[in-house]
């Protein structure tokens, strides 16, 4: 029989349980607010000293496999299976944590629990509403640490200053959040040619971008389209020359220099907020690009992604003020992207936040997003980019750079310094980042404040 915890009470697991093979379930309704999910795996003194055990969205296992994120599952928003033999001695502490981006807070929560179970069968249970909150809007739900054994606390502490707060209690920095809602200050140039990868042996001279390959066939719910028909006399006529394109066989197709059409069928993810137009049976889920660590990274060096994810059938048109959006499409290749430069890319493909560490590096590294598989991505410039071939030592300023092949060696370099708005949080000097192959490997860089 399951047992029944209230607010702060504690127990041995022990006597929940003798099995170290544990099943954790969190819900949370948030009446239309979306919550992110996530165990900290803290070391004795509370602290996330080893962030391979921060277990989140784009993270979702511990390197032994001792923790894994197995997503939702029937009754629950989100879920965990905790093998507890295997959590190193290091870690004394796992924190099940929620936090919202959204204007939402816990004190919305209709209704909420977390939940052991072993086996199939649960043992213990903490429900909890937002009538135990206010304006929260991250809270640590429940808790297994070591004391003798393991044991299993109820929590349920909010934090009035929201992701933030959550973040500190964790040991980390947080100088000035990231502002969501203030959009990025873009400058249209003249239609850009998409970057691709250059000829392996292009001529001495600076070559220009190579198209990319053909695109990949539609996967399967692409709908065909009827002929466009005349357009009717009067004030229409005045915008004929605005036509949808339209590329048959095609799922991604650039309608204009600055705006892309995606064809639904399977599913891709674009950047929150880039919609600006749909047709079609489509419904739009909003998660995280990584849950708290994601937006943690954010806030340290300025790079974030918030993510939704499309579905359906139908057609999605997307752009981010008025960038330059290019398509490049992936065979199997595995290319290293600028979080701020991603717009949208299909759900298929398989994609990984790494770091540069660098202690030149404000905020000691750089994160960016790998991506690979099959598929297509869809990058925003600052004006026409330029493909650069790896040919020997190459330089590129951060902000510049757009993506580059995975691969290479890449070290940041402190001789070229640019005064410039880097980070979230203030200003800061340009760092070079600098990069060495052997082979065939390029990198991408926009016009960017030269």
């Amino acid at each position: 029989m399951s047992q029944r915890f209230v607010k702060g009470q504690k127990s041995r697991l022990s006597a929940l349980t003798a099995a170290t093979d544990l099943y954790v379930g969190v819900h949370l309704d948030g009446a239309g607010v979306e919550w992110d999910i996530s165990c900290f795996g803290l070391d004795a003194g509370g602290r996330l000293s080893d962030d391979r055990y921060f277990v989140f969205f784009n993270q979702p296992e511990s390197p032994e496999g001792a923790l894994r994120k197995l997503g939702p599952r029937p009754g629950d928003t989100d879920s965990f299976r905790v093998l507890l033999d295997k959590v190193p001695t290091s870690i004394a502490r796992l924190s099940f944590c929620a936090a919202t981006g959204s204007a939402g807070t816990a004190a919305g929560i209709r209704a909420g629990h977390v939940r052991l179970v072993v086996d199939g069968e649960e043992v213990v249970r903490y429900a909890f509403a937002g009538g135990e909150f206010g304006a929260e809007r991250a809270v640590i739900v429940a808790d297994l640490y070591r004391k003798d054994g393991w044991r299993f606390g109820a929590v349920g502490q909010g934090f009035a200053g929201g992701l933030a707060d959550l973040i500190r209690s964790f040991g980390g920095t947080v100088d000035q959040e990231a502002d969501e809602d203030s959009p990025a200050p873009a400058a249209p140039e003249p239609p850009a040619a998409p970057p691709g990868r250059p000829a392996p042996h292009p001529p001495p001279a600076a070559p220009p971008p190579a198209a990319p390959p053909s695109a990949p066939p539609p996967g399967p719910g692409a709908r065909q389209r009827a002929p466009v028909a005349g357009t009717p006399p009067g004030a229409l006529a005045a915008l004929s020359a605005f036509q949808q394109v339209d590329k048959p066989g095609q799922r991604w197709v650039r309608q204009n220099p600055y705006l892309v059409r995606v064809t639904l069928g399977p599913d891709c993810h674009a950047r929150r907020g880039s919609m600006v137009a749909y047709q079609g049976d489509v419904k739009f889920e909003y998660k995280g690009s990584g849950g708290l660590r994601a937006l943690f990274e954010g806030a340290m060096t300025g790079q974030q992604l918030r993510l939704m994810t499309c579905r359906g059938q139908g057609d999605v048109y997307l752009a981010e003020n008025a960038a330059d959006v290019h398509l490049l499409h992936l065979t199997g290749q595995r290319l290293c992207l600028n979080a701020s430069n991603v717009l949208a890319f299909d759900a298929g493909l398989d994609t990984e936040i790494k770091r540069i560490e660098s202690p030149a590096i404000p905020g000691g590294g750089m994160f960016h997003l790998e991506v690979g598989g099959q598929g297509t991505v869809v990058v925003m410039t600052r004006g026409t980019p330029v493909t650069l071939p790896v040919r020997g030592p190459t330089y590129a300023d951060m902000n510049a750079l757009v993506a580059w092949t995975a691969g290479m060696r890449v070290t940041a370099s402190t001789q070229l310094r640019i005064s410039r708005e880097m980070y979230a949080g203030g200003p800061a000097e340009g760092i070079a980042l600098q990069f060495m192959a052997l082979g065939d490997h390029f990198i991408v860089v926009q016009p960017y404040e030269v």
